[in-house]
C-alpha cells in the first residue's frame, strides 16, 4: 500500500513501486504523453511530486541519453498504470529499476485524473508520498502541512500570534492554511506568505563552478553560422537540451552558477547571456534579479521559464502565482504580431500577469517600452513572451528546445542569434 496525502487532508491510495520511503514536495500534474524521463530529470521539477495524467507510463523504459541532468530531481512519481513491459531499441532499464537505483519513491494504480481535478479546483498543494512504511494518515497530513508552511517562507514551529484580529482563522486553527484575505499575518507561519524567506531551490540544482558545454543536440540539424557566438548560461536549473540546442545553433557555451554577478558575467566577454528555467519561486532570486537588471542594456539576453520571471522582475514587473501551474507539452501560445499559434512545453508554477504589465507601466516609464510578444490562449491574461524596444532582451515562459514537443517554437533561438549579430 502507498499513500499520497495532501496538506488539505485529501488522501489518494495506490501501490508502491520504486524505492520505499516518505518524501514531501509540491504536488503537480503533468499532461505529457511521453517524455517521463525528461520530466523526472528536469531540475525545474526539484522538490515536486509529479503526477502523470497520461494513463500508462514506463512503456519505453529509460536510457542515459534522455536525462536532462545528472539524475532524477523529483521527490516522487505518481502514475495510473505502470507498463508491464518496455519496448524501445534505446531502452537500457525499466522505469521501476531506474527509480529503485536512484532511490525515488513512486506509486501506481492511482486515480491520477482525480488528483489533477482536485488541484485544478483547489489550487497548488503540498503533500507527502509514503511507500513501504507504516505511518498514520494524520501524521502524514501534519508532515504535508509543515512542508507547505516552510515552502511559503514560514516557521512551522512558530507559536506567535501575528495579528490582533480575533476573527483571524490562523489564531483559531494554529498553523493551518486559511483563505482570509484580510488577515495581516505576513510571516508565513500561520498561512501567510513571507516572500523574503522562500526556500532557495535554485541553489540546490545550480552548478557549483563554471564549466564548458560542447555536446550538440541529437534532435535538430546544426545551423550554419558565419561565426561562433560566446554565450554564457546563468544556471538556475538548466536542462541539457537547452545547452545542446545552443551549441547546435552555433554557440560556444559556458555555464556559470546562479550567484554569478553581472560584473563576473561581463568579464567573460559574452556575445549573449542565456538565463535558464529552474525550480521554486522567483522571489528567492534577489541576487539574480539585480544581476539581470544590470545586464539588460549591456548584452543580448534570452531568458526562459523562471529566468524570464527574473528578467521581468529586473524590469520592475512582479510575478503572479498560476492557479494550478503549467506543466505539459500542449500549451497553446499565440504570437501577438503574426497570430501564429505554437504548441509549447512549460514547467512552471508562476507567470506574468498582463494587467500587472499595464499597471506597472503607469508607475515605471521603463516598462512603457516593453512589448508583449506572446500570450496564452487558455489563459489570455498570462504573458508568455516579451521583448524591449530599446534593450536586446527576450523573455519567454516556455522551453523552446524540449525534444518531447513540436519544434515550431525553436525560432526563439534564431531571434537570439540575430540579437548577437
Amino acid at each position: 500500500m502507498a499513500y499520497l496525502v495532501l496538506e488539505d487532508g485529501k488522501v489518494f491510495l495506490g501501490d508502491a513501486f520504486g524505492a520505499d520511503g516518505v518524501r514531501t514536495g509540491q504536488i503537480v500534474f503533468n499532461t505529457c504523453m511521453t517524455g517521463y524521463q525528461e520530466i523526472m530529470t528536469d531540475p525545474a521539477n526539484f522538490n515536486n511530486i509529479v503526477t502523470m495524467t497520461y494513463p500508462e507510463i514506463g512503456n519505453v523504459g529509460v536510457n542515459a541519453a534522455d536525462s536532462q541532468s545528472d539524475g532524477p530531481k523529483i521527490s516522487g512519481l505518481v502514475v495510473r498504470q505502470l507498463s508491464p513491459i518496455m519496448s524501445n531499441f534505446r531502452s537500457e532499464q525499466t522505469l521501476e529499476e531506474y527509480l529503485k537505483a536512484n532511490n525515488v519513491v513512486a506509486m501506481k494504480n492511482v486515480d491520477t485524473r482525480a488528483i489533477a481535478k482536485h488541484l485544478r479546483d483547489n489550487g497548488p498543494k503540498y503533500g507527502v508520498i509514503a511507500c513501504g512504511e507504516r505511518l498514520s494518515v494524520s501524521d502524514l497530513v501534519k508532515q504535508a502541512q509543515r512542508a507547505a508552511i516552510i515552502a511559503n517562507g514560514g516557521d512551522p514551529d512558530c507559536k506567535a500570534d501575528h495579528c490582533g484580529d480575533e476573527n483571524c482563522k490562523c489564531a483559531q486553527e494554529g498553523h493551518h492554511h486559511h483563505d482570509d484575505d484580510d488577515c495581516e499575518c505576513g510571516c508565513g507561519c500561520h498561512g501567510g506568505i513571507n516572500l523574503e524567506a522562500f526556500p532557495n531551490l535554485i541553489a540546490e540544482v545550480s552548478c557549483k563552478a563554471p564549466y564548458k558545454w560542447t555536446e550538440k543536440s541529437a534532435w535538430i540539424d546544426e545551423r550554419p553560422t558565419d561565426k561562433r557566438y560566446n554565450v554564457v548560461v546563468l544556471d538556475l536549473g538548466v536542462r541539457r537540451d537547452q545547452l545542446q540546442t545552443l551549441v547546435s545553433f552555433g554557440c560556444d557555451v559556458t555555464v556559470v552558477p546562479y550567484s554569478t554577478t553581472a560584473e563576473e558575467l561581463l568579464a567573460l566577454k559574452p556575445d549573449g547571456v542565456f538565463i535558464s528555467n529552474g525550480p521554486g519561486a522567483p522571489w528567492v532570486g534577489k541576487i539574480i534579479e539585480n544581476t539581470v537588471e544590470k545586464l539588460a542594456d549591456k548584452v543580448p539576453v534570452l531568458a526562459i521559464g523562471l529566468g524570464s520571471l527574473m528578467l521581468g522582475m529586473g524590469l520592475g514587473i512582479n510575478p503572479c502565482i498560476l492557479e494550478h501551474g503549467h506543466h505539459g507539452v500542449n500549451i497553446p501560445v499565440q504570437d501577438a504580431k503574426t497570430g501564429l499559434v505554437s504548441i509549447v512545453s512549460k514547467n512552471i508554477d508562476y507567470g506574468l500577469d498582463g494587467e500587472d504589465f499595464e499597471d506597472a507601466a503607469e508607475e515605471n516609464p521603463l516598462l512603457e517600452d516593453i512589448i508583449v510578444t506572446h500570450t496564452n490562449l487558455n489563459f489570455p491574461d498570462i504573458v508568455e513572451g516579451f521583448r524591449h524596444k530599446k534593450y536586446p532582451i527576450i523573455g519567454i515562459s516556455w522551453n523552446p528546445s524540449a525534444p518531447t514537443r513540436p519544434q515550431d517554437a525553436r525560432c526563439v533561438y534564431d531571434d537570439f542569434i540575430d540579437l548577437m549579430k
